[in-house]
């Protein structure tokens, strides 16, 4: 992959930890939950199955639970309410596969935005990276990750709120000129989705797709060659509810 693509994923990736980072230095006064970040498939279920025991929990807090590929190849998280189908010819990355492109960019991220290795990794807490797979163009990606806000301190962040912290991250690395359409509200399997609607002058564009549910934020995130619609659109319409 090249490099410059490896970029603009994982500026989508992080941008969705840094919210709480930037919440964190907005809010001073307010004390957050530190976690270890959730590195692997065992690390980051037990993480998941601790979420709703801090003193941020409530009774609509849950606990998150890593979704499942069928031999369909239908992705379904049976938590977050969400299923949807991955096209038998992309790639399905490994968790060591994602940590290792989490890596890749991240001294851009450094250089642009000033974050140091330990801001980065600390910001990655409390956020999951539940499946990701690619396409064989080599550009086009989905991936599927989530938040626990009530570790981040994010509670108070709804969707629109949350893709306007995202954008201000974006806008941060300065090298992928992002630039972005109005904000949408789509729905998609009877579940209502803020859309965040990015270009960059890498060629690639992003959807991004967010749903606040009880103390997640669930974020799809679609990146794809620039002008392009066929992969977003066959993704977008096999979405599906899941009990």
């Amino acid at each position: 992959m090249k490099k410059k693509i490896a970029v603009v994923l994982v500026s989508a990736m992080m941008a969705m930890s840094l919210c709480a980072c930037g919440k964190e230095e907005a809010a001073t006064t307010e004390a957050t939950t530190e976690v270890a970040t959730e590195a692997t498939t065992e690390e980051s279920t037990e993480a998941t199955n601790d979420d709703a025991t801090g003193d941020d929990a409530s009774e609509d807090s849950i606990q998150a639970e890593r979704g499942t590929i069928d031999e369909n190849n239908v992705y379904t998280n049976s938590t977050l309410g969400l299923s949807f189908t991955i096209d038998d010819n992309c790639t399905i990355y490994s968790d060591e596969q994602i940590m290792q492109l989490l890596g890749m960019g991240q001294d851009v991220l450094q250089d642009e935005v000033g974050l140091s290795a330990e801001q980065l990794e600390k910001a990655m807490n409390g956020t999951f990276y539940d499946v990701w797979f690619a396409y064989p163009d080599g550009v086009s990606n989905i991936y599927v990750a989530y938040e626990n806000q009530s570790m981040t301190g994010t509670l108070l962040y709804d969707e629109s709120t949350y893709a306007s912290s995202m954008k201000s991250q974006f806008e941060a690395v300065t090298s992928l000129g992002y630039t972005f359409d109005a904000d949408t509200t789509e729905t998609y399997a009877g579940q209502e989705y803020t859309c965040l609607n990015a270009h960059t002058t890498q060629g690639i564009d992003q959807k991004v797709l967010l749903r606040k549910y009880k103390n997640y934020m669930i974020c799809i995130t679609i990146s794809f060659p620039a002008g392009t619609t066929e992969i977003p659109e066959r993704f977008l319409n096999s979405i599906a509810a899941a009990e």
